[in-house]
């Protein structure tokens, strides 16, 4: 079924990273990137995680990190 706002799940998706504890997150960055890895293609290219999540996810790790 369609939504009347398009993008609200990528807002969604940030708060969530944002609202993570740090180890929670790590794990997530850690995962994605084996998935990545994992699914990749034939051809040796990898499944890359969407690039709004994983910047949402590097950036929030910098924040914390200061």
């Amino acid at each position: 079924m369609g939504s009347i706002h398009p993008f609200e799940e990528k807002a969604d998706i940030a708060e969530r990273i944002r609202q993570m504890d740090r180890d929670d997150l790590l794990d997530m960055w850690v995962e994605a990137q084996q998935l990545g890895h994992l699914l990749g293609d034939e051809d040796g290219q990898e499944a890359v995680v969407p690039p709004d999540v994983e910047q949402a996810i590097v950036r929030e790790l910098r924040l914390r990190a200061l």
